[in-house]
């Protein structure tokens, strides 16, 4: 298992340059261009690559997408369920939020200027064109912590108990990166909230949809009620 973890980091940096060297040929190409745009171009092609280096992995060990959640037959079960994982989701990222407003007021007013954050980070699309990215997010995000790294870190350690807070802290730290640091709290509750379903349901089903709507309902509120994204 730590074969396959080293195999997805030199993977993952490997992707990571791809989208270096595409990013940096649109400069050369057309000159300047905003560099949210180019965030937003270039967001499928960092998903398609990831779920690449997973299904690479997989056929390697000789081992069927089913064995990271990727299963079928299961939709009207599954689907509820993942409004039920949605709900979760939203709880565990408000309950805290009202933590950290408890115990630390100022990272709360660090996530309370979030929204200006993720307005930096993404231009103001058509509310269709953002929720289909970020339901691109939501799904390979999923594939990558919640049925890849999630199953090798289980074995790895030996423990659910364990895994689930490693990799829910490996999901919620790259978010740094573009918005406020103290939002590293609030995902790695999301990221709890949706190792649950995955383990209970055996399927990345309800954590995608979870988490698609999660995304989903977090943009369309900034679209319609943050007056500064422009």
């Amino acid at each position: 298992m730590w074969q396959d973890l080293g195999l997805f980091l030199v993977g993952i940096l490997l992707a990571i340059a791809l989208l270096v060297v595409l990013g940096n040929a649109v400069y050369f190409l057309h000159g300047k261009v905003d560099e949210r745009v180019l965030t937003v171009a270039l967001l499928p092609v960092q998903g398609a690559a990831w779920i690449v280096v997973v299904a690479l992995i997989l056929r390697w060990r000789g081992q069927r997408a089913a064995s990271i959640g990727w299963v079928r037959g299961r939709l009207l079960v599954d689907v509820p369920i993942g409004l039920l994982a949605a709900l979760s989701a939203f709880l565990a990222f408000l309950l805290s939020a009202l933590i950290i407003k408890l115990v630390w007021p100022a990272g709360f007013a660090q996530l309370t200027g979030n929204p200006e954050a993720i307005a930096r980070m993404l231009p103001r699309l058509h509310p269709a064109v953002l929720v289909s990215l970020l339901i691109v997010a939501g799904v390979y995000e999923e594939v990558v912590f919640r049925g890849f790294l999630l199953t090798r870190f289980r074995r790895v350690l030996r423990s659910w108990w364990a895994a689930v807070p490693v990799t829910s802290l490996l999901f919620a730290l790259p978010h740094m990166g573009d918005q406020e640091p103290v939002v590293v709290i609030p995902l790695f509750a999301v990221g709890v909230a949706l190792s649950v379903f995955t383990i209970w349901r055996k399927s990345l089903l309800p954590a995608i949809i979870g988490h698609g709507l999660f995304n989903s309902c977090q943009i369309l509120a900034l679209y319609f009620y943050y007056s500064g994204w422009k």
